[in-house]
């Protein structure tokens, strides 16, 4: 018998169809696809941070036309505009200017502090800020379109309402991703008492967030739902549900970041540790229990003794981290950097806004018989210092974190310049209102140098973000330490080797673990 060997058949794979010339080849993603689909923590809180800075100086464009109007007795414009513009002015200089500016600066920077590579959720932290960003931009053309609260364009009216839930929802969302960072992503050795004090007041801003503005979320849905028309929403659920978070406690929240950014860059300033760590970091959770102001809606809220408990409680942790950061301070030599200027004048502004509590408070104990105040004027003055206080230490913190952030170092003749500038703005945006307030005088002169502080800020918005986006010395060389003493992850030189075993929060300055 014979045996013949066959080979198997080999098969053969097909041939690949060549495109031709009208069908498209897979090409790299433009820059523009690159920025809209990315999930780098880094480049989601510098678009926070820049469209932030163009809206803060927006909105300080509305509030000095404002101003202007009430100097010149509406010459400018009537009052249901006035009126109009003022509401509105007060929700964007909260939604689209401060709160993601503070988030932008967590983004970018607190992944780094504890030790992450990346933000928790990246993805949702990407979707809120195309949310936010789309629904400013949404919300700005109903406000010109004589819409959003107050206006009389029907449409347009319920449509800047949807806006600014969609606005909440965007910034809660950031606020999620922010404090799941620090809680989850921590490396091993580094416990909540021993994260840096930044991470750790974003973590109590977020939770704070998390839990206030859904309550005023709510009425901004049943104001959509009830198909209310623009006068119906300034009436009901602008006055009713969201005019509180410009009211204490609640607007006591931007005090929190203010106390985390203070006592990180006076660490660094002094190269030094923070003595008493473990009580500043309670005080800046007093901080957050005080901010807590979902419970004192309307004006029967704000009459009573709780109330008045939360207000005052608001200024103890301003005074208690503050003298603990002159601790610091007395027991080295700082050195003189533009974010140490930024946060030594954000502090006694905000120890201003929590002081005009307390005059609230004693009108609000003799029921408007201890005092002839104007509590609308005095209002308005505590909304704008307190925010102004939040802005300063925003601004020190971009100027702090520049090199994080923007990949160099923002220059410091420029910060050192502007800590000075911004401050006289915001004094002069927001104190003659508390003159106007307490005096119960004229506003009109008042109301000019109101506008003038106005303007200010907004010279002082475009000069951060210039100094943000312009031509700068170094880049990628620059040392990952620029100001020689920064104690804490962010200015390491690369990855964690191991656990955190150092007594301060990750760094001693000299030796790394």
């Amino acid at each position: 018998m014979t045996m013949t060997d066959t080979s198997p058949a080999v098969e053969t794979a097909p041939a690949v169809e060549q495109p031709g010339p009208g069908i498209n080849r897979a090409t790299e993603p433009t820059a523009f696809e690159r920025l809209v689909g990315s999930g780098d923590h880094r480049l989601i809180g510098r678009v926070f941070i820049l469209c932030s800075l163009v809206f803060l100086a927006a909105g300080a464009v509305v509030s000095a036309l404002v101003d202007a109007n009430t100097a010149s007795d509406g010459s400018i414009f009537s009052s249901e505009v006035a009126q109009r513009l003022l509401m509105n002015e007060q929700v964007g200089l909260l939604l689209l200017g401060v709160l993601p500016l503070l988030l932008g600066i967590a983004i970018a920077v607190v992944p780094t502090q504890v030790g992450s590579p990346a933000v928790a959720f990246p993805r949702a932290a990407a979707a809120s800020l195309w949310t936010w960003l789309g629904s400013a931009l949404v919300f700005i053309v109903t406000v010109a379109a004589d819409g959003s609260y107050g206006g009389g364009h029907l449409k347009a009216a319920r449509l800047g309402n949807v806006a600014v839930g969609a606005l909440m929802v965007a910034l809660c969302l950031a606020a999620v991703c922010v404090a799941v960072t620090v809680l989850s992503l921590r490396p091993a050795g580094l416990g909540l008492d021993r994260v840096p004090f930044f991470a750790f007041s974003m973590l109590v801003t977020a939770s704070i967030l998390v839990l206030t503005i859904p309550a005023s979320l709510a009425h901004v849905v049943v104001g959509h739902i009830s198909r209310a028309d623009g006068s119906a929403l300034a009436t009901s659920t602008f006055s009713g549900g969201v005019d509180w978070l410009f009211q204490p406690p609640a607007v006591f929240m931007l005090f929190i970041p203010v106390l985390g950014i203070l006592a990180d860059v006076v660490a660094t300033a002094v190269g030094d540790r923070q003595r008493f760590r473990g009580l500043v970091l309670s005080l800046i959770g007093v901080a957050g229990l005080a901010s807590y102001g979902a419970w004192a809606q309307g004006t029967v809220a704000q009459s009573t003794l709780l109330w008045a408990g939360f207000v005052l409680l608001a200024g103890l942790p301003l005074l208690g981290v503050g003298a603990a950061v002159a601790d610091t301070l007395g027991r080295g030599k700082p050195k003189f950097m533009s974010p140490l200027a930024f946060v030594a004048l954000a502090l006694p502004i905000a120890l201003i806004g929590a002081g005009i509590g307390a005059f609230r408070v004693v009108n609000s104990i003799g029921k408007g018989t201890l005092g002839d105040f104007n509590l609308a004027a005095v209002s308005l003055a505590q909304f704008r210092v307190v925010l102004g206080a939040a802005v300063i230490a925003a601004l020190g913190g971009i100027f702090y974190w520049g090199r994080q952030i923007f990949g160099a170092s923002l220059p410091e003749a420029a910060g050192k310049g502007l800590a000075g500038v911004v401050a006289l703005g915001i004094a002069l945006w927001g104190i003659p209102w508390l003159v106007v307030g307490l005096s119960n005088t004229d506003s009109n002169a008042f109301a000019a140098i109101a506008a003038v502080g106005a303007a200010i800020i907004v010279l002082v918005a475009l000069g951060t973000l210039g100094a943000a986006v312009g031509p700068r010395r170094g880049g990628e060389s620059d040392s990952a330490d620029p100001w020689g003493g920064g104690g804490t992850l962010e200015w390491s030189d690369g990855p964690l080797a191991g656990p955190i075993e150092s007594a301060y929060p990750v760094l001693d300055g000299k030796d790394a673990s």
